[in-house]
């Protein structure tokens, strides 16, 4: 096992030499002004350092391959221990040392108490404990620093992207039915005291048509004096959410490698087999500065169609790149940007990021990176 470094916070000052240029207004948008993103300086780029990796052969439980592609896969919890979310047949949680050693797991497969279903997401809490969305079962779990359990509710729908907000509420997004009549709910305010859920009325109306219904995917990210910020996974726009729903801030980023996309069931035909799957935001991440890192998946220069099962590192990697980029939604500046050969995403509660790597006995193991800018 090769040793991981802890947890340490990239400083805001990191990128003050970073700044681009200004501002210019756009179109609008539901009644908001939308702002460009002014875009990178030529030399705002990103490298990518490999800190180590969690587990050994002891490990009885094996990464899921496809760890990388679910919201808070790996996370952060406190600062002592990083939960993999993602095992081998799902129904439990990981815990390894800031080293990588692997301590225990949390659960087992099943729906009864202490038992959870195979999608798990794993949120840090202010408090050092974690809030465990079952999304298979749309149930949630509370535990304390201890790992013991707190609270347990269930959710109406099911939850697709999560956060939790800056006065600590849960946030959830789930992809709106296309049968339902009257106002779309895409997000929901939960309280996580009493397990209340407050739908947000979105006045953005959803296909109707059944195949595009999981298309309609958004991403969720914490976010300074906001409850939080989200994106639509085929549109490089970024709004700015507060508690009750209402937008108070939408930015657009115009960039030539992820042009928009007319979403209908043509679009859908071959994707993945005859043609790649165009860019998509992959993931949303707020650090310790305040400001949001964009994680989108391009498709890979010498992408081809795959001629085995569509999962694992080996596949992903051939798929597709990741483009990183880091944004101050203050100033509207893209403040670095890098793309990497391979699939990667934040950990969560922290400013690292992870990918799973296939060992050559055909395991797979979860590698931590650490992204920063160049000569950063």
């Amino acid at each position: 096992m090769r040793r991981v470094v802890p947890m340490a916070t990239l400083v805001s000052g990191v990128f003050a030499t970073y700044a681009c240029i200004g501002v210019e207004e756009e179109d609008t948008r539901d009644g908001l002004a939308q702002e460009a993103i002014a875009p990178p300086c030529d030399t705002c780029g990103l490298v990518l350092e490999r800190m180590g990796e969690l587990g050994d052969s002891g490990v009885t439980a094996s990464t899921s391959g496809d760890a990388m592609f679910h919201p808070c896969g790996v996370s952060a919890i406190g600062d002592t221990i990083l939960a993999s979310a993602r095992p081998v047949g799902g129904g439990e949680i990981q815990l390894f040392t800031l080293d990588g050693v692997w301590l225990r797991s949390v659960g087992r497969p099943g729906q009864g108490p202490g038992e959870f279903g195979r999608d798990l997401r794993v949120i840090p809490t202010e408090s050092g404990g974690a809030v465990v969305v079952d999304r298979a079962l749309s149930r949630v779990t509370v535990f304390r620093a201890d790992w013991q359990v707190e609270r347990v509710f269930h959710l109406e729908t099911r939850p697709d992207a999560h956060v939790i907000g800056s006065e600590g509420d849960l946030f959830v997004h789930s992809k709106p039915h296309p049968s339902e009549p009257g106002p779309v709910v895409r997000f929901s305010r939960v309280d996580l005291e009493t397990g209340e859920v407050f739908p947000i009325v979105d006045g953005v109306v959803v296909s109707r048509l059944p195949e595009l219904r999981d298309l309609d995917e958004w991403k969720m990210a914490a976010f300074p004096d906001a409850a939080f910020v989200a994106a639509q996974m085929w549109e490089y726009v970024i709004t700015v959410f507060d508690r009750d729903g209402s937008a108070i801030l939408t930015v657009a980023r115009d960039a030539k490698w992820m042009p928009k996309q007319n979403i209908d069931a043509e679009f859908l035909e071959g994707m993945g087999e005859t043609h790649p799957v165009p860019p998509v935001i992959r993931a949303l991440h707020t650090d310790a500065a305040g400001n949001l890192w964009v994680y989108i998946l391009v498709p890979d220069a010498a992408w081809r169609p795959w001629p085995s099962r569509r999962s694992g590192p080996r596949w992903a990697t051939a798929t597709y790149d990741t483009r990183v980029e880091i944004i101050d939604l203050g100033s509207r500046r893209v403040l670095a940007s890098g793309r990497f050969d391979e699939v990667i995403a934040p950990v969560c509660g922290s400013n690292y990021s992870f990918t799973v790597r296939e060992t050559a006995e055909g395991d797979n193991v979860i590698a931590l990176l650490k992204v920063m800018p160049r000569g950063g």
